[in-house]
């Protein structure tokens, strides 16, 4: 089967690409989190408030660690930014100040993760960040599945290959072919599939980019993008590279207040973050990453695959979900064929 060659059977290890790993966890606290990465690689710690640390010059770079919850964050910094009074009652107010700021990060943990957002490193680095997934495990960090409310992922943030529309759309495409099935390749934890976090995109949007003839400019895929995704919580999250490579139009759409981080990496958030599984582990995930590269690199399959999700959605006019165990076995069977191939 003929391929675009892009990623045809390139192993992790041999790439030159860097990706960047998200973790969402509970139950060890951000400074313990901080000396696990400090024992592994060295560096300094770097306090920025209660919810924000910091690990500045490792081996690997710089690690940031926080409360990954926006208004919490900038409560505790607020109430750690009153200086100390010399009246006994402002005194008073300033260590009451830090109590609650305490509280609030210890409360808010119960409802959003802790987060480690990991510097980018060589693909072939990544069985080095797995040691810190190993570490958190041993210190009994709380996983995904560990609490119906822990709706905790990893995400992956693999570096694009190439800036062109063509290169983006066929990754949008692959995705979009092969969510059903990557939902149980992930293993997907119910309450992440019940949360807004990780939606697919709406089955309209598929048939739009499926359009014969359909090859958009960039600034038309973005603006496509946004009309069928006006919400950044999407399992594959196209806004940090769209805004990296046309951040005024991604900012006009989507607005100035919304947090879009650019960089020049795909933003995957699908996967589990199973921390308290010592079978668990990074390199699994990215493996299950590849599999969407894998397919963007075949044009002909991903029709043929598209092909086969009309054919599904036709037998079931009200939606795929009542077939997706027979749409799954197709999108296996082509991926079987894929790596044969």
């Amino acid at each position: 089967m003929q391929s675009t060659d892009r990623n045809n059977d390139i192993e992790p290890t041999e790439r030159s690409r860097t990706v960047g790993f998200e973790l969402e966890f509970a139950g060890v606290g951000l400074a313990r989190a901080a000396d696990i990465i400090q024992e592994l690689f060295g560096g300094r710690i770097e306090k920025h408030s209660q919810a924000e640390l910091t690990v500045n010059d490792t081996k690997l770079g710089s690690f940031r660690l926080e409360l990954d919850a926006e208004p919490i964050k900038k409560l505790s910094q607020f109430l750690e930014s009153q200086d100390n009074s010399k009246e006994p009652l402002d005194s008073l107010y300033q260590q009451s100040a830090q109590t609650f700021s305490r509280a609030v990060n210890e409360a808010g943990a119960k409802i959003v993760p802790y987060e480690i957002v990991m510097p980018p490193v060589s693909i072939s680095k990544i069985s080095e960040m797995d040691k810190i997934r190993a570490r958190l495990c041993d210190a009994s960090a709380k996983g995904t599945r560990e609490a119906f409310y822990y709706a905790f992922g990893l995400h992956i943030n693999p570096e694009i290959e190439e800036e062109s529309p063509e290169y983006l759309l066929a990754h949008i495409r692959a995705f979009s072919l092969l969510e059903p099935w990557l939902n149980v390749a992930h293993d997907v934890d119910v309450t992440r599939k019940l949360s807004p976090f990780v939606e697919a995109y709406p089955k309209a949007y598929l048939h739009h980019i499926f359009t014969e003839g359909y090859r958009p400019n960039l600034d038309q895929l973005i603006q496509d993008y946004h009309y069928y995704n006006p919400s950044r919580n999407k399992a594959l999250d196209m806004l940090p590279v769209f805004a990296h490579l046309n951040n005024d139009l991604v900012r006009k759409l989507y607005g100035p207040e919304e947090k879009i981080n650019a960089r020049p990496t795909f933003h995957y958030r699908l996967p589990n973050c199973d921390l308290s599984d010592p079978n668990w582990s990074l390199l699994k995930e990215w493996e299950l990453w590849l599999k969407i590269e894998k397919l963007a690199s075949y044009p002909a399959q991903m029709s043929e695959l598209f092909s086969a999700f009309m054919d599904t959605e036709k037998r079931n006019a009200v939606t795929l979900l009542h077939n997706k165990d027979e749409y799954v076995t197709e999108v296996q069977r082509m991926m079987d064929g894929c790596h044969a191939a």
